[in-house]
């Protein structure tokens, strides 16, 4: 779907239901996850905005963390047949507006961009790691979830 005007699209305050949190990240091939699990995840999540266009949700993004010191920006995903129109710059803009809100002075927001999308959130002020007084980011999976259970 092409959008003729981004007015069509508005930037909500509020999370998906975790069926449409299931589907997109299923989409992405982020692996698929029960229903408990990502109701689960959304009950914690502190920020979060869905982007809608004619009543239908194109994309959303959430954040985790404290909600005063800590925040991480995960879960950015746009509709594939909607990515390169803008949305996912409005949806960050809108995460990273609801933190600045909330942050307290000295805060930090973190994110893991995905391969390639390191430059989208440069544009928001994040930096790579390692850098002058930074380690390396770090993570590690507990279980792959895009990965059969016989291979884990």
């Amino acid at each position: 779907m092409q959008v003729t005007d981004m007015a069509e699209v508005k930037i909500l305050h509020q999370l998906p239901d975790p069926d449409i949190f299931r589907r997109f990240r299923a989409a992405l091939g982020w692996g698929e996850i029960s229903h408990d699990d990502a109701r689960r995840a959304l009950d914690v999540t502190q920020l979060g905005v869905v982007a809608q266009c004619g009543g239908v949700i194109v994309g959303f993004g959430r954040v985790t963390g404290d909600g005063v010191m800590s925040f991480h920006i995960e879960d950015v995903i746009v509709a594939d047949d909607m990515r390169g129109q803008g949305i996912g710059r409005r949806i960050v803009g809108a995460l990273v507006a609801q933190i600045e809100d909330a942050a307290a002075p000295g805060s930090m927001i973190s994110l893991q961009a995905a391969e390639g999308k390191e430059r989208f959130y440069e544009g928001f002020g994040f930096s790579a790691r390692p850098k002058p007084g930074y380690g390396a980011g770090m993570m590690r999976l507990v279980k792959d979830a895009r990965m059969p259970e016989q291979d884990r």
